[in-house]
């Protein structure tokens, strides 16, 4: 593998901004990404612009904008995983802090202005399609719904508690299909990966993972989950469909055995599974410059970002000696995680690799921390080259995090036009998410936007794919469904208890903070979305989800502190097991950082919404 050149050179290309200060923008090349060490260029002292002005970012002369206010709905976007923009950019999904998406217009700033609101969805885990402008795709309790932004109306795509296959697992004992917030579908919306969450009898756990051919309507493939397979993180289709994606969580080197270790790819209809790497840790899925399908993540390991490509042939990195020789994966950048090193990296690290051959990295750094290290408070991307994956330095964040809702969250969109992330003007601290507001770069002009991969999107045929090296389970047979009585798909392991025997799920989450079984008036459980008659009592329904995540739930968990590495395995573990923090000694555990799911509404909220955060010390 080739690095980049030995020293900085600023490769200078035309931009197409109006303003004459920078019509010629420097993009900087990272002198050696694979080095803790590199040109350090320090967040200036610089006053934030105006809403919707634009002008050069004083550290590398991009074009800057702030696009929406501070302090109220739709301050800010969702993850870095996801495109905010639809396809002609002339809308975004915005989150309160709550986690409620809603559609705005943008032709105007701020893009939260009442005046653009266009609808609040009436769905979770909302992704825009990838051609249709008008288009959103949802999540329903068991189904997946569309919704037209022009017309603001919805369409049921698939009702999978009425499928004949999946009926079975979706009675008594599950609470709603799930991507656990962070997956996707496949790009053309063809191939989809699901978890069958499990309900309070089932300690909230993943019961089963499923999928789905859209076109031919058919369910591809069921496999139960034993309960050494039940921490995930995530679970969605590679962007061609070829493969299903499951973040197994395995940071404490026994929490997932069996076929779901860590990373694993799965064959579409659930036989096969490969283990890609040792655990599960901040990442993305993409596709790199050559067309093929890759996952972008932090390796814990090693303390680099990995391009993982999506592959038989692909080895997974169980320790920090193992090396990369013959993994078929490919080193990016450093994260210099070395506390006795004057420029140690101090921050966490989020992923975005939504634009073809490309990933951006945004990084988060506490207040009270001063920049030191090159990736301290910075945006960069990197060429999903595997020859020659060259990085970029692109701009300074603006923004500090001592909480969850402040940090980056740094995306590119789909087209690679441009950058958005949460900033707060470094104005951090409790409650400071009222700071929040987006800020967005613009790359038009920087010869980044280069549509370097064609827009094919077919799946490859997979009747050859060579056996992998890992068990293989047979596909299991779903249980008879009795006429006379209701069906319970519970084995005999699936009431396991988390470590730390909580006996008592209720105290550990109450029903109050579980909004997928939210309660009304009477303390009684609503009839799920798909089954709600009239737009206006899915509206209400939704409006009552959302608000058991408030605000006020969240800033009473406590300040959190990006710590690197080790903190991140803790946390991630924590999330998948709140159990687990009765067992960490006091010399390991100290705060916890809310993982990105909460933002997301996500499966990660129920575990972490009832344990106790503390903070960890790095040792």
């Amino acid at each position: 593998m080739k690095k980049t050149a030995s020293k900085l050179v600023p490769i200078l290309v035309f931009s197409s901004f109006s303003i004459p200060a920078f019509s010629l923008s420097p993009i900087f090349g990272v002198p050696d990404p694979l080095s803790g060490s590199n040109s350090s260029y320090q967040q200036q002292n610089f006053s934030l612009p105006a809403v919707g002005t634009q002008v050069a970012e004083p550290s590398f002369g991009l074009g800057l904008t702030k696009l929406t206010h501070a302090g109220s709905d739709g301050s800010r976007h969702e993850y870095s995983r996801f495109d905010p923009y639809n396809a002609g950019q002339s809308q975004i999904i915005l989150n309160s802090s709550g986690g409620r998406a809603s559609v705005y217009n943008t032709q105007t700033y701020p893009y939260n202005g009442v005046g653009n609101l266009v609808t609040k969805l009436p769905v979770v885990e909302a992704r825009w399609d990838r051609n249709d402008a008008n288009k959103i795709w949802g999540l329903t309790r068991f189904g997946i719904k569309t919704v037209n932004t022009v017309t603001g109306n919805s369409s049921v795509i698939k009702d999978f508690s009425n499928d004949p296959v999946l009926k079975p697992y979706l009675g008594s004992g599950a609470s709603r299909i799930t991507m656990k917030d962070e997956g996707e579908s496949s790009y053309d919306k063809r191939y989809w990966a699901f978890v069958v969450q499990g309900d309070k009898s089932n300690d909230y756990k993943s019961q089963h993972i499923f999928t789905w051919d859209k076109q031919a309507d058919k369910v591809l493939g069921v496999y139960t989950l034993k309960g050494a397979e039940r921490n995930i993180d995530w679970v969605g289709m590679s962007p061609k469909g070829n493969h299903v994606l499951i973040g197994g969580l395995n940071y404490t080197g026994d929490e997932n055995s069996e076929n779901i270790t860590g990373l694993t790819m799965a064959s579409k209809d659930l036989s096969r599974f490969h283990r890609l790497d040792y655990t599960t840790a901040h990442a993305d899925v993409g596709l790199d410059s050559n067309g093929n399908e890759v996952v972008i993540m932090q390796n814990t390991r090693t303390d680099y970002v990995d391009m993982i490509p999506v592959n038989w042939d692909t080895k997974a990195i169980k320790s920090a000696s193992q090396g990369y020789e013959g993994t078929n994966r490919t080193k990016l950048v450093r994260l210099n995680y070395n506390d006795s090193a004057a420029d140690g990296f101090q921050g966490g690290v989020h992923i975005s690799a939504n634009y073809d051959g490309h990933v951006l990295i945004s990084t988060t750094l506490s207040s009270g921390k001063s920049e030191q290290n090159w990736l301290d408070k910075s945006l960069v991307l990197v060429k999903l080259d595997p020859d020659n994956p060259e990085t970029s330095y692109l701009s300074k964040i603006y923004n500090t995090t001592d909480e969850y809702w402040q940090e980056t969250h740094g995306t590119i969109t789909n087209d690679g036009k441009r950058v958005v992330w949460a900033a707060n003007g470094d104005q951090a601290g409790p409650g400071g998410d009222n700071n929040n507001f987006l800020l967005e770069l613009d790359l038009v002009g920087t010869g980044i936007p280069e549509n370097s991969y064609t827009n094919d999107y077919t799946a490859t045929p997979t009747q050859n794919e060579p056996v992998p090296d890992t068990q293989i389970t047979p596909k299991q047979d779903p249980p008879v469904i009795s006429d006379e009585e209701e069906v319970v798909v519970v084995e005999d392991d699936v009431v396991d208890k988390p470590v730390g025997d909580i006996s008592e799920p209720d105290k550990v989450i109450p029903k109050s903070d579980r909004w997928w079984e939210p309660q009304n008036e009477d303390g009684e459980e609503p009839a799920p979305i798909d089954k709600i008659s009239s737009e206006e009592e899915t509206e209400e329904l939704v409006e009552d989800i959302v608000e058991t995540i408030s605000e006020e739930k969240l800033n009473d968990l406590g300040e959190s502190e990006e710590s690197g590495n080790k903190l991140d395995k803790l946390s991630l573990n924590l999330e998948a097991d709140p159990g687990s923090a009765e067992n960490l000694s006091e010399a390991e555990v100290a705060a916890v950082p809310l993982p990105g799911a909460l933002l997301l509404m996500g499966s990660s909220l129920i575990g972490l919404l009832g344990a106790s955060r503390k903070k960890v010390v790095k040792s």
